[in-house]
């Protein structure tokens, strides 16, 4: 019999910061932190040989034009990448807790747009 393996990936945090941003209805840190903690408290719990991997969320700072306006993360790259830097911290931290895998995607990114245009990462910024 052939061996499975069970590996669960996880990238959250984006939508807790945009809803927050723009609709004032995303996630604290706190409830960021507990919701996501429950969730792999829970993965855990049903699954406890499977792998862990946590990505930390990301976001492109470009002008991107949409219905919306969507210069927001733009104008506001301070306010969303230091938002988004904080969901990662506790992405980070979590990990560590649940013996995870942890890809601090927003880092990664953020140096490859040092050498090439995060539109051909992104669409949307996000």
């Amino acid at each position: 019999m052939r061996p499975t393996y069970d590996l669960l990936s996880v990238l959250c945090g984006i939508n807790d910061v945009g809803f927050e941003q723009r609709l004032h209805r995303g996630s604290s840190p706190e409830r960021y932190e507990w919701t996501y903690d429950r969730m792999l408290a829970e993965a855990r719990a049903s699954h406890p040989d499977a792998g862990l991997v946590l990505i930390a969320p990301f976001v492109f700072r470009f002008r991107h034009h949409d219905d919306l306006g969507g210069e927001d993360i733009y104008n506001d790259w301070d306010v969303w990448s230091g938002a988004i830097r904080q969901c990662g911290e506790i992405t980070r931290k979590l990990a560590e807790k649940y013996d995870a895998l942890f890809i601090p995607m927003f880092d990664i990114f953020q140096r490859a747009c040092e050498t090439i245009d995060p539109r051909l990462l992104s669409v949307d910024c996000i």
